[in-house]
């Protein structure tokens, strides 16, 4: 198998003009009443800076969170919801509809807590199908029905009391792109990546969790995706549930950028019947036989995992500038038989 691997950056970034209601504060103080002050948001505007090839390239402005079918870009749907908290007054919740935020059943606005200048304001949203009821904790375990997304404005504005301002979204998680090759590849094809299986939200801020499994998206025959937490280097993959396999090159994801990693999907063999190899390529060989494994040309990256040989003489290298690399995976591994002359293992 061939592993390669592509970081490119990219901005998905809706903005919010939040602007304070404008009333003096009756009472001099400094402390705000509670509920008196809302933000009131006047328009919604959407903006994308477009790179060589972001996320988020779009000929017309598109800002997040279900995919557009080029898996390039996002966009708001309508009932997505987005959080707002103004320094440390209360949590507000808002609902985007037809290119506005509303305040709708259920919401309920941000407000000031205070008149002072300089209040930090952090806005985010999550998407609901992957999120707690308490909007904390979001699932990254399967996204084989949806992608999973945290946006933030990761760099938090401030703001003086009465004073407008623009919010810009930014996602905060990483996407990994698995692209599959080799005839191997069929329709009920899946694949699973290790990472952390959940992250918290607290404030915009992300956490990841345990790392373990997360079952990736397909979007197309041998195309696969999921938006994991940045930070944790992701070094495995499995096809069809079958053994984790180490990639050639690990991926560190990083927020706001999607890596993809390419991947050519060589049948298991079996010493059942004769293997030779003499190429550069990555492969498994499973099973019992009596027959050996001849690596004769080329670097291969060969995988043992529970092999039994019997009454042969097991793993042959030879011919200049042969190279292997032999990984044994599993408890069952054994090679038995007189390798007589013969150079082997």
């Amino acid at each position: 198998m061939n592993n390669r691997f592509s970081r490119i950056a990219y901005t998905i970034m809706p903005a919010l003009l939040l602007a304070a209601c404008t009333q003096d504060d009756e009472s001099g103080s400094t402390t705000l009443p509670e509920g008196k002050y809302p933000l009131e948001i006047s328009s919604v505007t959407m903006s994308v800076e477009s790179s060589e090839q972001p996320w988020g390239t779009s000929q017309a402005p598109q800002t997040r969170v279900s995919e557009n079918e080029d898996g390039m870009s996002s966009k708001w749907e309508n009932g997505d919801k987005i959080y707002v908290q103004v320094g440390n007054g209360p949590l507000g919740t808002y609902t985007y509809q037809n290119g506005n935020l509303t305040v709708a059943d259920g919401d309920s606005p941000a407000y000031w807590a205070s008149n002072e200048k300089g209040q930090t304001v952090k806005a985010w949203h999550t998407s609901p199908n992957h999120t707690s009821a308490d909007g904390t904790t979001v699932t990254l375990s399967n996204q084989e029905n949806g992608l999973a997304y945290v946006l933030t404005n990761s760099e938090p504005n401030t703001a003086d009391f009465g004073q407008s301002i623009n919010l810009k979204f930014s996602h905060a998680l990483a996407k990994i792109r698995v692209e599959l090759t080799g005839k191997e590849v069929d329709d009920d094809t899946s694949v699973s990546i290790e990472s952390h299986t959940s992250c918290t939200v607290d404030q915009g801020t992300v956490q990841g969790a345990t790392p373990g499994e997360i079952q990736m998206h397909k979007t197309a025959k041998g195309t696969f995706e999921a938006n994991v937490v940045p930070g944790y280097n992701i070094k495995e993959f499995k096809i069809n549930d079958g053994d984790w396999i180490n990639l050639t090159t690990s991926v560190m994801p990083v927020a706001g950028n999607w890596h993809k990693i390419g991947i050519d999907v060589k049948p298991a063999l079996t010493p059942a019947e004769p293997i030779t190899i003499n190429d550069n390529g990555e492969y498994t060989i499973k099973g019992s036989g009596a027959n050996p494994i001849r690596i004769t040309g080329g670097s291969p990256k060969v995988t043992l995992s529970n092999v039994s040989i019997t009454n042969a003489p097991g793993i042959i290298i030879s011919g200049e500038g042969t190279n292997p690399r032999l990984y044994f995976k599993g408890t069952e591994n054994s090679i038995s038989g007189n390798v007589g002359r013969t150079a082997g293992i």
